[in-house]
């Protein structure tokens, strides 16, 4: 049985959620119902619309974050029938999204510093990112 699932996080950057999921392919629907379990939905700031039957929420809390909300097999660790185009796109616990949305708000950060910005994604999937500039 499945039971949803709200996840606490410091993603703070509207336009970092949406390169994110740009760059994993994932279409965004701004305040709009996400998909859970037997038909359930519930009202987020963004949407990810995820292939299968569940999506990913994102919920701008009071302390100005936004939470994931979804059915947990969304963010699970481990690959069932259910969830395992979401895990392939998500990364296990939404790594893959985070990785992108962090490296999305390093490079708005190093644009405003007027920094070189380089990104490189290593074997394992890991993306590394090289800041280079004045001191």
């Amino acid at each position: 049985m499945s039971h949803l699932t709200t996840i606490q996080s410091q993603i703070k950057f509207p336009h970092a959620i949406l390169d994110a999921a740009k760059a994993l392919g994932i279409t965004v629907i701004q305040q709009a119902k996400a998909r859970f379990f037997a038909g359930s939905s519930d009202m987020c700031d963004f949407v990810l619309q995820l292939p299968g039957r569940y999506d990913l929420g994102l919920k701008r809390m009071v302390d100005q974050t936004y939470h994931f909300v979804c059915d947990e097999e969304v963010l699970s660790e481990t690959e069932n029938v259910r969830n395992g185009d979401a895990l392939r796109i998500l990364g296990k616990r939404a790594g893959r999204f985070l990785q992108e949305y962090q490296a999305a708000v390093a490079l708005e950060q190093a644009r405003e510093a007027g920094l070189t910005y380089q990104r490189n994604t290593l074997s394992d999937g890991t993306l590394q990112i090289r800041l280079t500039g004045r001191s």
